[in-house]
């Protein structure tokens, strides 16, 4: 079945959420929330993975809004399975449940999930790790988590970029993601407030307490650590920016003004610098790609000034921050940088498996089977090899290339705020990789990432259509 063809039978598929069939699922949802109730464990953690598949299943936008809206949230809870890690089971069942979809209308493998080069540069990265990992090495705890939820993010990506069809779609989307970086960021705010992580924290977290360093003023909201705050915020920022650059709405303007504002506010508390490396990164993109008067370049560039001078003063500890503290992080990363290119030496084709530096790192006076490399870079030489780095590198080169490509198109649309968004943040990641590696560390990272390259998958497919309608009409114009 051709691409066209497919988009004429999902847009003419019965809606679920009419009649009968949204009340049906209302009652199904109560009795599985019932017997959730009544006995946990394995048994919820069942119902939950059914209710998430057969809404799937039926395309029900309520629900997929509600997952988008809550992505920050990943709470970490006795499941009776191996993973313990609510928001990847969520993700994956998500995916079977519209897989299903997909099979009864005939659409077939190919035409859905290999037909876009995205989507094929992305499962190639996974199997590649996959087989780097499970293949060649034994798994271990750490790498069987690690590879659960790089599988679970690219389910959710490929669920996506499917499902989500119409601009009202992205719209509400994007909406719900800046609604999400506002109330994430509140939560920092709360915590900086009370001077602690919060009792919400330690019930999403309940073993992160037994690793977790004591309170330095660092805020981490619902996420895991400060710099995976950052990580995530700075996903979140380039939407803000494109949506102020780029109105199609009075609402989506305010939205985005205050998200932008709260989110920078947020990111100064985490004290990350390799967060706010990135968002002034993301700004001078902004001023390259998305200004078209010098005036709006000007202030651009000059937001961006203050943001470093600001953050140097915090830097200089000139007022009382967590940044003017002497802390061992600095050591520690050169110290594990040492480590991940030892390791990669010992294995440099195929690396010591996704996950395993944890398991494997040997230092004195530093807790074993906690961190990571702190380096996006050598973590995937040193886990995945030289194969896996490449592999990674393609993706993210044919992502840039075709975000740039569609940004230089002369007309600004909603196409161009979501490709900016993923060329942001994408650039984000690879400023901050060089101090951090936040896939392994934060789902809600891992999940946000590929929830908008699966948006970027969208837009393509608009462009698409525009050129096969352009082209028929030129046919049927010139008579052929």
């Amino acid at each position: 079945m051709s691409g066209i063809n497919t988009q004429y039978v999902m847009s003419t598929a019965p809606e679920a959420e009419s009649g009968f069939m949204a009340s049906a699922l209302g009652v199904l949802a109560c009795g599985c929330l019932l017997v959730a109730i009544l006995f946990p464990g394995l048994p919820t953690t069942l119902v939950f993975c059914f209710l998430a598949a057969v809404f799937s299943f039926y395309r029900v936008d309520i629900f997929l809004f509600a997952a988008v809206l809550l992505l920050p949230l990943s709470p970490v809870m006795n499941t009776g399975l191996r993973l313990h890690n609510i928001s990847s089971l969520l993700q994956l069942s998500m995916f079977v449940g519209f897989a299903c979809y997909q099979f009864a209308l005939g659409v077939s493998l190919q035409s859905w999930i290999l037909r876009k080069g995205i989507n094929r540069l992305a499962v190639a990265f996974v199997l590649v790790v996959l087989a780097c990992t499970l293949v060649f090495h034994r798994p271990t705890t750490s790498s069987m988590r690690a590879c659960s939820e790089l599988v679970a993010g690219l389910c959710f990506f490929l669920t996506l970029g499917e499902w989500v069809q119409s601009e009202s779609q992205v719209k509400r989307i994007l909406h719900f993601i800046l609604a999400s970086g506002i109330a994430v960021s509140l939560f920092g705010f709360y915590q900086a407030l009370i001077d602690d992580y919060g009792d919400l924290y330690f019930w999403l977290y309940p073993k992160q307490a037994e690793i977790l360093e004591p309170w330095t003023g660092r805020i981490t909201s619902v996420l895991n650590y400060s710099n995976s705050l950052a990580g995530y915020i700075n996903l979140v920022t380039p939407i803000a920016v494109g949506l102020l650059l780029i109105p199609i709405g009075a609402r989506s303007k305010i939205l985005a003004a205050v998200s932008l504002a709260v989110c920078a506010a947020a990111l100064l508390l985490t004290a990350s610098r390799g967060g706010l490396g990135s968002f002034l990164t993301i700004l001078l993109i902004a001023a390259i790609y998305l200004t078209q008067q010098a005036k709006t370049r000007k202030w651009l560039l000059i937001v961006s000034l203050v943001t470093l001078a600001i953050g140097m003063i915090l830097v200089f500890g000139v007022i009382r921050t967590p940044w003017a503290e002497e802390d061992p992080s600095t050591a520690m990363r050169f110290l594990f940088w040492g480590v991940a290119g030892v390791l990669f030496i010992s294995s440099p084709i195929l690396g010591i498996g996704y996950g395993n530096f944890r398991d494997l790192y040997d230092l004195p006076g530093i807790a074993s089977g906690v961190f990571d490399v702190h380096n996006l870079y050598l973590q995937l030489l040193a886990e995945t090899g030289v194969v896996g780095f490449v592999a990674f590198g393609a993706m993210i080169a044919f992502i840039i290339r075709q975000c740039i490509r569609a940004l230089r198109r002369p007309k600004r649309d909603l196409s161009t705020i979501v490709n900016f968004a993923a060329l942001g943040g994408v650039i984000a990641l690879l400023f901050h990789g060089f101090v951090d590696f936040l896939f392994i560390v934060s789902p809600q990272f891992t999940s946000l990432f590929w929830l908008i390259l699966a948006l970027v998958v969208v837009t393509e497919r608009w462009q698409q259509n525009i050129s096969s309608i352009k082209t028929t009409e030129i046919a049927n114009g010139s008579g052929l």
